[in-house]
Formats: structure tokens, C-alpha cells, sequence
């Protein structure tokens, strides 16, 4: 390759990763903003409160309101756009405590 070449595109360079008739991650993200009622992931604003996790059962979802990104899966929290797992580690911890507390008083009551 001679100074001549430097012109011509590369034909093992990786493909560029914003098409023109799609907009990158980012851009997505940029345009609509990140925050509540969005994922932090791919942007996108339709997402589903499931029915039941294992960490939550049926409650602990709707208690700390965490959805799941229909498009990506990427769960968050609903009201701040934000990751749950502060929360979800909180709510295990407080769950854990009132089981412990009802198991001390009744074995203590024995």
C-alpha cells in the first residue's frame, strides 16, 4: 500500500454501528432522556410490571414498583428510570428481619 491507497476505505474494518435509517442506542436515549417511565438500557418506554419474581413473590414488585423492558429485559424501577437492586437487596433484608423477629417470639414464648 502506497501513499495512493490511503483514500480507499478499509474492507476489514468493522461495520459502522449507526445505520441512517437507525438510530443508535444512545441517540435513542439522548432524544427521549433517560429517567422515569424509561429503560436505562435501550430507551424504550414500553414495559410491563411482572406478576411474580423469586425475590419479591407476587408483592415486592408492585412495592417498589420495578418493571421489565418488554423490548431489551431489562428490569428497573418505574418512577426514577434507575436500577432496583438497592431496593430489592432493602426489601430482602426487611422481609428476612420480620421473619427472624416472628420466629425469635414465638420460639422464646415456648
Amino acid at each position: 500500500m502506497g501513499p495512493d491507497d490511503s483514500n480507499r476505505s478499509n474492507p476489514y474494518a468493522s461495520p459502522p454501528t449507526v445505520f441512517p435509517d437507525r438510530p443508535a442506542v444512545a441517540q435513542v436515549v439522548e432524544e427521549r432522556g433517560s429517567g422515569p417511565g424509561f429503560c436505562p438500557k435501550c430507551g424504550s418506554d414500553k414495559h410491563k410490571t411482572p406478576s411474580f419474581t423469586l425475590w419479591g413473590g407476587a408483592i415486592g414488585q408492585r412495592i417498589i414498583s420495578h418493571v421489565k423492558c418488554q423490548k431489551c429485559g431489562t428490569g428497573f424501577n418505574s418512577k426514577t428510570g434507575e436500577s432496583n437492586l438497592r431496593n430489592i437487596i432493602l426489601y430482602q433484608a426487611v422481609i428476612f428481619a420480620i421473619v427472624f423477629g416472628i420466629y425469635f417470639l414465638i420460639a422464646v414464648s415456648r
